[in-house]
């Protein structure tokens, strides 16, 4: 609520590195993996109470991005079995996927930001140590090649749309980093960097552009250990 959290309605089964997009009241989750660990199509929905069954993704898919909004999302990217990155995007409508425009360069860990006919791909990698500063701007069907981060990234977290996006945190060697870069849909400029550097972290996706100047970050693996430390952005300060 912007002061405390408190417990809410579990996913009905435990997943890790999937794709999200939507808002607290409206969301969706697809894809990620069980800790078998095994690759997963399920996709659940959030209507800030409860969670529901979704129309499963049309290919397992782990370490994807997302974008968009509960009847409007897209997801893009990530890793499919048998263990390959991916340039697939799929779009949902709210029921239903479909097959949108491949992302130029496939990769693990890029993170989404903006609605599903205007949204941004940013960072990513594919093993075995290649991480990318590439970005991507998806107009609802083709993606496009626009200008890259200031430093490579994958695992980071993003908020905002496509003309008004913060990324932060994220890994690259030399390690885990707590920069942040915001985007103004041509050109990207240094933000605040973060107390705490670390990857696979949680975010907000609401696709708004006051999500990219009030951004929050929670939990997340700073090299060593899984964290619990939330971080809120306000236009030009982070705080722990």
């Amino acid at each position: 609520d912007g002061s405390s959290w408190t417990a809410a309605n579990s996913v009905p089964y435990v997943f890790a590195e999937g794709s999200s997009f939507g808002t607290q009241t409206a969301g969706v989750v697809a894809g990620g993996y069980e800790p078998s660990p095994a690759r997963i199509t399920s996709v659940s929905k959030f209507d800030g109470t409860n969670w529901t069954a979704g129309t499963a993704l049309p290919t397992a898919t782990t370490f994807q991005g997302g974008a968009g909004i509960q009847t409007a999302g897209l997801q893009f990217g990530g890793v499919t079995p048998p263990g390959a990155a991916t340039d697939a995007t799929y779009e949902f409508d709210g029921s239903s996927w479909t097959s949108g425009g491949a992302l130029g360069t496939a990769r693990r860990g890029i993170r989404g930001a903006g609605l599903q006919t205007a949204a941004v791909g940013v960072g990513g990698s594919i093993p075995p140590g290649t991480y990318y500063a590439n970005v991507e701007e998806y107009n609802g069907s083709s993606w496009s090649e626009v200008n890259d981060l200031p430093t490579s990234s994958a695992w980071g977290g993003i908020s905002g749309i496509q003309t008004d996006a913060l990324y932060f945190g994220g890994n690259a060697p030399p390690g885990r980093q707590a920069t942040a870069f915001g985007y103004d849909g041509t050109n990207w400029s240094t933000r605040p960097s973060m107390s705490v550097a670390k990857n696979s972290h949680s975010f907000s996706t609401a696709a708004d552009a006051a999500v990219a100047d009030a951004a929050f970050s929670f939990a997340g693996y700073n090299g060593t250990a899984t964290i619990a430390t939330t971080e809120e952005y306000t236009s030009e300060t982070s705080a722990a």
